[in-house]
């Protein structure tokens, strides 16, 4: 995966998993492309966006219809156009020159209407590239912490578990940012217990101590995954869970 492009069809599976918010279901090296290849992100984005315009459904495993062939194509096409554009503003943009002849009667010049034209084709151009970087910042916001999903995997293995507090959380907790977002366990002492929510970067963004059964974690919403840990009055850590907040 790393010395050649994705294929039509894992451009187009990647784009579907954006829509339905189950990108981090991707094989870890599918995941790990789109972040190392800007040309495969950015074909990505543009697919995204059209399938999501066009309510394009696409079932894993199955033959691409030609309609979502020519999308692909129409995404690459325009990454490739946008390059192209770029290289050329950088080289041509410059000050009109104007020609004169001998008696200095001609003179070469823009005229108004294309003026506008390109001003327009400049701005669209400038918006496309900053939807593909925003697109490109939301699927980097998905990637998993390698330090934070071992934690996890060990508590997904019953390991290190209290026998008083009891996870009523699922273990990935996928929630849509408008929705309400609350972690639930089991506290039948009124134990003193301390919660820590990371974002997939690793940087702590909430801590919090409660004597209570829940938490309402109203202050998280921008879309992306997080990991969440419970520890007891003697910071004994006793869960580690995952929460993929969707933008939809």
């Amino acid at each position: 995966m790393k010395n050649q492009h994705l294929s039509e069809e894992e451009i187009a599976l990647v784009a579907e998993a954006i829509n339905s918010d189950s990108f981090e279901s991707l094989p870890k090296d599918m995941k790990a492309h789109i972040v190392d290849c800007d040309q495969c992100a950015a074909e990505v984005a543009t697919v995204s966006e059209l399938i999501d315009d066009h309510d394009i459904n696409i079932k894993p495993k199955s033959s691409l219809n030609l309609f979502l062939k020519i999308v692909i194509n129409i995404a690459a096409l325009l990454v490739l156009l946008a390059g192209l554009y770029f290289i050329f503003h950088e080289k041509s943009i410059a000050p009109s020159t104007i020609a004169h002849n001998s008696d200095s009667t001609q003179t070469t010049k823009l005229t108004k209407a294309t003026i506008e034209q390109f001003d327009s084709k400049e701005n669209k151009e400038i918006e496309q590239a900053i939807n593909i970087n925003q697109e490109n910042q939301l699927l980097l916001a998905y990637n998993e912490n390698p330090n934070l999903e071992k934690i996890y995997h060990r508590f997904q293995e019953g390991a290190m578990r209290s026998s008083d507090i009891k996870i009523r959380t699922d273990s990935v907790l996928k929630v849509n940012k408008t929705k309400n977002l609350n972690l639930k366990w089991e506290n039948p002492d009124g134990e003193e217990l301390t919660i820590e929510v990371f974002n997939n970067k690793g940087d702590k963004i909430l801590d919090k101590t409660v004597n209570k059964q829940s938490l309402p974690l109203t202050g998280l919403k921008k879309p992306g995954l997080y990991y969440w840990k419970i520890f007891n009055s003697d910071f004994d850590l006793l869960y580690c869970g995952k929460i993929i907040l969707s933008g939809k």
